[in-house]
């Protein structure tokens, strides 16, 4: 997997101006059922990393499918996200998909990119390269047409070895149509080598890894 990333800071508090000294205030030694401080502001705090994949050109050569894309990762949480690690893969949809993606989220194949951490408000912008060998679609007959749908997996895992949490994203690739539709237009892969765009993508609901 090529990868390339940059990070954007969070953007600065503004200045903070000195308020005129105010009588304190005596505060009771106890509280009724109606001022008990809401569970929800006592939660723990923790990373919360959010990601989103764009597809940007599709090219088919002789040999292979690649897909361009930006995978942009957004930590929403209140605390760093620490040592996050990203796995990507590329396959294309069949009758078994549910267990191809269920086998890539639960095992270590390919190997993770460590990316270091993100701290809160932190989003961290990469652009990656997925290639497939064409023997490896799964297609299927349209008339005179061969045509198969690609799935962009990606798998980020965060946090301390103690607490790891993960993150599952998988996508359906097409052709967007302009305007956009609610289905894509699948890929032909009788018309030979070229590129393809514009592109779009559509979230597929992840079954969770065995």
């Amino acid at each position: 997997m090529g990868l390339r990333k940059r990070r954007i800071e969070p953007s600065a508090p503004d200045p903070i101006v000195p308020l005129s000294p105010q009588p304190a205030l005596q505060m009771p030694d106890f509280l009724t059922e109606d001022s008990k401080p809401d569970a929800r502001d006592q939660r723990p705090e923790k990373a919360i990393v959010e990601a989103e994949f764009t597809p940007i050109k599709a090219t088919i050569s002789l040999a292979n499918l690649t897909i361009k894309g930006a995978l942009n990762l957004a930590n929403k949480g209140s605390v760093a996200a620490q040592d996050i690690a990203v796995r990507t893969s590329i396959i294309s949809a069949s009758e078994n998909v549910d267990q191809a993606i269920s086998a890539f989220h639960s095992g270590g194949v390919p190997p993770a990119n460590h990316i270091g951490d993100a701290g809160s408000g932190e989003v961290i912008k990469m652009e990656i390269d997925l290639i497939i060998p064409l023997h490896e679609l799964k297609t299927y007959a349209l008339r005179e047409q061969k045509l198969f749908v690609p799935i962009v997996l990606v798998n980020i895992g965060y946090g301390l070895q103690s607490a790891r949490q993960e993150l599952f994203l998988s996508c359906l690739i097409g052709r967007e149509l302009i305007p956009p539709r609610p289905k894509m237009a699948p890929f032909r892969l009788d018309l030979g080598p070229r590129s393809i765009t514009p592109l779009g993508q559509r979230p597929l609901s992840t079954p969770l890894p065995a």
